[in-house]
Parts: structure tokens; C-alpha cells; sequence
């Protein structure tokens, strides 16, 4: 994060951090496909409740399916009721329950919305390559087209254009 800078979001708490990037580390998720499935999902409803407690007010914002309308105001008041740092020790729990070294499956416990593509075959990350950006070398899954496929489809061809919008409704400024 950029502390010389200050971020506003319209319905959300400010937590001082400036502008930023998210780092999703990856958690082991289990040994077959249906066991990283459920457990990721456990994880993302965990997240999703915390995201909650971080509103300022309700809204359904994009909630579309009506059974999810119904039960998102309960679950505000829950989340509001549990406040954002005991569901972040909740999340940070369940993430060290399933060792990564011994994980077939892995994936960020936090963050799994995609379902299945967001769920990736341990052994993708095994190996890698360095790659320049900017002033710094990273690491990278050596197989990473396989891991952008899987996770994007065809990663090389632009969204439609309906598609090409941002999902974050921050504004930021220079303090």
C-alpha cells in the first residue's frame, strides 16, 4: 500500500491503508477436487460475512438472485454483531487448518468466488521462472499459461466490451 495517498469508497470503512494491491497467498485446500471445493467455500462465505462488517450501511448493491436478497440484511446484522477482526481471526484459522505441503489442491482461502477456477493443482506452482517488472524480479509459475487458462479461458483475447469496467468504485487522492 501507498500511505501518500488516501482512498474514499462510498459505502466503506476507511482503514488508512492509501492505494493498493491485493496479495492473495495461496492455502492448502485438500486432496481431491469436491474436498478443496468445500473448503474453499467455507472460507469465501467467511470472507463474504467480514466483507459485510466493513459496510458502512446495508445495500443489496449487485445482489441479484432473490433467495440472496432475502438473507443478506440477516447476515449484515450478523456481521456487524461478530465485527470484522473476530471473522478475520476466523479466516486466518481456517486458512492454517489443511497444511499446503500436504495439499493436492490449493487456493486463497479468502478469496475463492470463482468456485473451481479459483481452486489450482499444487503441483503448478512447484516450478517457476523470474520475470522483470518495473525496478523488481518476481516469481512466477513456470507453467503459468496453464494457470491463466484455467483460471481466464483464452487470457490473450480482450473482454467484450460490455465487460470492460472496473469492480472497484474507490477514489483516490493524493494526501
Amino acid at each position: 500500500s501507498d500511505n501518500r495517498y488516501v482512498t474514499y469508497a462510498q459505502n466503506e470503512v476507511s482503514y488508512g491503508l492509501g492505494v493498493f494491491i491485493d496479495i492473495y497467498p495461496f492455502d492448502g485446500l485438500g486432496n481431491n477436487k469436491k474436498e478443496a471445493l468445500k473448503y474453499g467455500l467455507k472460507g469465501d462465505r467467511l470472507s463474504s460475512i467480514c466483507y459485510q462488517a466493513t459496510r458502512k450501511h446495508f445495500t443489496l448493491g449487485t445482489t441479484t438472485k432473490p433467495i440472496r436478497k432475502i438473507i443478506k440484511y440477516p447476515f449484515f446484522i450478523f456481521s456487524k454483531l461478530i465485527g470484522k477482526d473476530r471473522i478475520q481471526d476466523m479466516l486466518e484459522s481456517l486458512a492454517r487448518k489443511k497444511q499446503y505441503d500436504n495439499s493436492k489442491y490449493v487456493g486463497c482461502i479468502v478469496w475463492l468466488s470463482g468456485g473451481m477456477k479459483d481452486i489450482f493443482e499444487k503441483k503448478w506452482f512447484d516450478n517457476y521462472i523470474m520475470v522483470p517488472f518495473e525496478n523488481y524480479n518476481f516469481r512466477v509459475p513456470k507453467n503459468y499459461d496453464t494457470v491463466l487458462r484455467h483460471m481466464y479461458g483464452d487470457y490473450m483475447l480482450l473482454p467484450q466490451k460490455k465487460d470492460r469496467i472496473g469492480h472497484h468504485n474507490y477514489s483516490a487522492y493524493k494526501k
